[in-house]
């Protein structure tokens, strides 16, 4: 009821190997509802348990330290966002106490979220985690907006409002990530978690945030100001300084925003792209091809020497080999910390001499960290053989390209066979038929048949043959004698011999035969490395009903980013028709909308600026970001009656700790994680959030104040 254990027959002629020892391979896929870490462990016990000692035991991959590993490291991003949270408030806000609250308050966050989720039944796995982690720095604003030292005893009601509002607009770019877990698998779990994380934290500010108020204004300082006022008032009258020129001359503000907001529709469109991805830091394959008659014996014979060798460097854990006729296949497990990936790529290479036999082809082969993609092309058309000829003149032309790293066919040579094509009038002569020609070329050729039996539908036979095989020529076909009607028939004398190639493998793509050859380009995304090849193939001609095939990934990578795009369109405008309607003032809801393309702009550029491709979740955090943005000039926009420079100096240290927490709980998980979707969604919520600080405090007074004069205070 845990797991699922297959047993699969051994291919003819595959020889299996681990190690360079003879082995059983035991797969075991654990079922969906089951713990990955405990189907694990309760697997290793019952191997060890079982086996006899003499017997040794490889791992070749355990989703269980895997899965442990992930936790790990989240549990690391945890620790240290919640100690960087502690360490930033006490600089803006003048209290012991808060300190206690922020202690309590983060792990009663998280327990309640998790019983949430429990309730909902959403698994707890390492993107719930993920997002719990991330939205760490999210839900400590309410209790310090609400904590903000120049507010009264009885915290103002509208300072509640800001936070509903705040967590309205986060929840409602959510809500559509829900659906997306078929493009971005575990995107689900992330917004739920964050979901309820932003529920329960403003369900806790709201019924216990009055309170602590109070308390915490009752309670002595908890470092000397002096060592952070001088700071502090230094950053703040920079601050007005840029707000008021930006007030007193609009035009510039107005630049600005325009700019950044058409600047982020071209950063996207011109902006690299590319798939998401876990880089494998953990095994490598390589294939060593041979001619097509060597048989699998042979090859494991000949490859004993250099996987002797792989098995000996520093840091590989196993060498796993499948021989068959023509090729064998291997997989090195490696310890990443140990060796570099790159580095153990060239020291295998360096050992091709040693099968002088056959081709040593590794897909890493000329991958640095980044910077090689791999395509796999193929020529469609009608027949396997031309499609093949142009594989071998399209691989000939790019090989000669600087932005080829190294370009492979992806097919043998064919094979040649000797066919016998009869002539039906000499066969009349001799009075033969093509059956009695064939049984009579079985029974010399295979041996004559002693027993005979039917299984199913197969017929089955025992064949008596000699104890060792005669290599047959051509020769000795020709004058294999039949007996005719007056006198016996030599073979080449009722038909003739072609010789004819014959694909080893015939494939196929999308209903057309297909050949492949794989280019690994030198190249930052998956859509820079198609452009380029896309421009090479232009040079070469096919002929008419034949044509170059790319991978369906390149689709699956534009229609989900135009997926994913649009949806973050959507967002802006239902955030705006929410804000509109929840202001009751349409110019209100407009100038909270324009802090997204401000926050979105910040990460694109840093992206573009640094070549590192966008991926799926860049455009997850795009929308995420989108809807976290906005809570600065909420909080802001609730207080503006009282004039935007008082506002600013009331709301200042409370803007500043609430981007900073928010920073410190995306910022471990942009650095720390294991480069899957939730480290591109916090890099942008790290640097969104920042720059949503930016616009609160420069741009927006602009458009906000109505006079700059009777706002004064």
């Amino acid at each position: 009821s845990i797991a699922t254990i297959t047993t699969t027959e051994r291919t003819p002629e595959e020889i299996t190997r681990v190690n360079g020892e003879d082995c059983i391979i035991l797969s075991v896929r654990p079922a969906s509802n089951a713990n990955t870490y405990r189907v694990s462990i309760e697997c290793k016990e019952v191997v060890k348990n079982v086996l006899d000692e003499s017997m040794e035991v490889v791992v070749l991959h355990d989703e269980g330290a895997v899965f442990i590993e992930v936790l790990l490291s989240l549990a690391l991003s945890l620790g240290i966002t919640f100690v960087l949270t502690l360490l930033v408030v006490p600089f803006f806000f003048n209290s012991k106490n808060i300190i206690l609250t922020v202690l309590w308050y983060l792990p009663a966050c998280i327990f309640w979220s998790l019983g949430v989720l429990a309730l909902i039944r959403v698994p707890i796995d390492q993107n719930c985690i993920a997002g719990i982690v991330i939205s760490v720095g999210l839900v400590i604003d309410p209790i310090l907006v609400v904590n903000e030292k120049k507010d009264s005893v009885a915290v103002n009601k509208k300072v509640y409002v800001g936070i509903a509002v705040s967590t309205l607009t986060s929840a409602i770019v959510l809500l559509p990530l829900i659906f997306m877990d078929y493009l971005v698998p575990g995107i689900r779990a992330v917004s739920f978690s964050i979901m309820s994380m932003l529920i329960v934290s403003y369900l806790l500010t709201l019924f216990y945030g009055h309170k602590i108020s109070k308390d915490t204004r009752r309670s002595d300082p908890l470092i000397p100001r002096k060592l952070f006022i001088t700071v502090q008032r230094l950053s703040y009258r920079i601050i007005f300084r840029l707000s008021n020129l930006f007030i007193y001359r609009k035009y510039y503000a107005v630049f600005l925003v325009v700019l950044f907001c058409l600047g982020t529709i071209i950063l996207f469109q011109f902006s690299k792209k590319n798939m998401s991805f876990i880089e494998s830091q953990s095994y490598i394959n390589f294939k060593i091809e041979y001619e097509n008659e060597r048989s699998s014996l042979y090859i494991e014979e000949n490859s004993k020497s250099i996987l002797q060798k792989i098995y000996s460097l520093p840091g590989i854990y196993s060498v796993q080999s499948e021989s068959r006729k023509g090729s064998l296949e291997g997989y090195v497990s490696y310890d990443s910390s140990v060796i570099r990936k790159g580095d153990l790529v060239q020291q295998i290479h360096a050992f091709a001499s040693l099968v002088p036999d056959g081709f040593l082809y590794l897909p890493d082969l000329g991958k640095k960290d980044s910077g090689i993609q791999t395509l796999e092309i193929a020529v469609c058309g009608r027949e396997t053989s031309v499609c093949c000829e142009f594989v071998q003149k399209t691989v000939s032309t790019i090989s000669q390209s600087k932005s080829i790293a190294q370009a492979v066919i992806n097919f043998k040579r064919p094979d040649r066979i000797l066919v016998f094509y009869p002539d039906r009038e000499k066969l009349t002569l001799a009075n033969l038929t093509v059956r009695d020609t064939a049984e009579a070329l079985r029974w010399v050729l295979f041996g004559s048949v002693i027993e005979k039996w039917f299984e199913g539908t197969e017929e089955r036979d025992i064949r008596l043959r000699g104890f060792k095989d005669v290599p047959i020529e051509r020769s000795f076909l020709e004058n294999i004698s039949f007996p005719g009607l007056n006198s016996p028939q030599m073979l080449e004398s009722i038909g003739s011999f072609r010789d004819v190639n014959v694909p080893g493998r015939i494939q196929r793509k999308n209903g057309n035969r297909a050949a492949w050859f794989t280019a690994h380009v030198r190249a930052d995304s998956l859509g820079e490395a198609a452009s380029i090849v896309n421009l090479m193939l232009e040079k070469t001609a096919l002929p008419s009903g034949y044509y170059y095939s790319f991978p369906e990934e390149l689709d699956a990578m534009n229609d989900s980013m135009r997926i994913l795009f649009v949806v973050f369109c959507f967002t802006i405008v239902a955030l705006v028709i929410v804000l509109i309607a929840l202001t009751e003032n349409f110019l209100n809801g407009i100038l909270v909308a324009l802090s997204i393309p401000v926050s979105v702009f910040i990460p694109l550029a840093l992206r573009f600026v640094f070549s590192i491709p966008i991926q799926t979740g860049d455009l997850l955090g795009m929308v995420i970001v989108s809807g976290v943005c906005v809570n600065n000039v909420i909080y802001v926009v609730g207080q503006k009656s009282c004039g935007i420079r008082n506002c600013l100096r009331k709301r200042m240290s409370s803007l500043f700790a609430t981007t900073l927490t928010t920073v410190a709980g995306a910022g471990p998980m942009a650095f720390l994680g294991k480069g899957d979707f939730t480290s591109s969604l916090a890099f942008f919520m790290l640097w969104g959030t920042a720059a949503s600080l930016i616009y609160t405090l420069m741009l927006f007074p602009a458009f906000a104040v109505r006079s700059t004069r009777s706002n004064e205070c």
